[in-house]
């Protein structure tokens, strides 16, 4: 049995924490953590993008889906102001949470940068998966969850809520099927 459940009280504290701030807003995106690098912000395998994204475009209850495309620069929060990552210890990703800023800032990357973004979004969650070129012909995917926090909801329930959607993106791009096993990264 996954232990998903005992992850939500803390990432409800979070939610919670952070909330109540106007200009922030709260995002899961996958990756993978190691203590020596870090975490990376993306999927890598573009067969689990492509795995994602066909998960995504075959739900048919959307209340919008767009798509954006930006050259030499890339939108980043002005700042990211807290953050948590959870370990998947038997799936492909981890998660790390944000608490950053909505305000976002254009930043140069490069003059052969180029940045596919698709964006999903019904009821208090946006998917984004982007897809993106370097100048080196390198591509790199990523997929986040960007989490609406209603007032009249419980930090518990959004936890709870977006932690599912985050499993399904992990789910459908693992080959195991057991249950996912979480822990919080000691940063």
């Amino acid at each position: 049995m996954s232990n998903l459940e005992n992850i939500i009280t803390r990432v409800g504290d979070f939610i919670k924490r952070y909330k109540c701030i106007k200009f922030i807003t709260i995002k899961f995106t996958l990756g993978k953590y190691s203590s020596e690098f870090d975490f990376a912000k993306h999927i890598f395998h573009k067969e689990n993008y492509d795995k994602i994204e066909c998960l995504l475009n075959n739900c048919s209850t959307w209340d919008e889906t767009s798509e954006k495309y930006s050259e030499k620069l890339k939108n980043e929060p002005e700042k990211i102001v807290d953050s948590i990552i959870i370990c998947c210890k038997n799936g492909p990703y981890d998660v790390m949470i944000t608490a950053e800023t909505k305000k976002q800032s254009n930043v140069y990357v490069s003059d052969d940068f180029s940045c596919t973004t698709k964006i999903y979004k019904r009821k208090n969650h946006s998917f984004y998966i982007s897809k993106e070129n370097t100048n080196l012909d390198e591509t790199f995917y990523t997929a986040c969850i960007v989490a609406t926090v209603p007032e009249n909801y419980t930090d518990t329930y959004v936890a709870h809520s977006s932690l599912l959607k985050v499993q399904d993106l992990i789910k459908v791009c693992s080959e195991t099927k057991d249950d996912f096993i979480f822990n919080f990264a000691e940063k």
